[in-house]
């Protein structure tokens, strides 16, 4: 399910932040899908599609993704989350969003 081009796809991944991925997914790897969805479901959870922005709704579309309703993010870093579809205890990654621009949050009071 890996989107490779892309406003969020792997092939623009720089070399920094691969290495920052795979640091962060390796100290993931012991922990279970209860450990980081529902122990730290402030930085991992589940997010509606219909909530993300035009422009990743857009690009579900074009993958031919667009029949999800949802799908997990995994918090890497400052901004940074894993966005994926959890299914049977394997979570397909779909993309990487550097700059949290697939579902944009408002800050409280701004």
């Amino acid at each position: 399910m890996l989107d490779l081009q892309g406003p969020y796809g792997f092939e623009i991944l720089k070399a920094d932040d691969a290495l920052e991925l795979a640091q962060r997914l390796g100290s993931t790897e012991l922990r279970t899908w209860n450990e980081i969805f529902a122990s730290d479901k402030a930085n991992n959870h589940p997010n509606q599609v219909e909530r993300f922005s035009k422009e990743a709704k857009k690009r579900l579309r074009e993958l031919k993704r667009d029949d999800f309703d949802e799908l997990h993010s995994i918090r890497l870093s400052g901004k940074g989350r894993l966005y994926g579809v959890l299914r049977e205890g394997v979570f397909y990654i779909i993309w990487w969003d550097r700059d949290h621009q697939v579902y944009p949050s408002k800050k409280k009071n701004t």
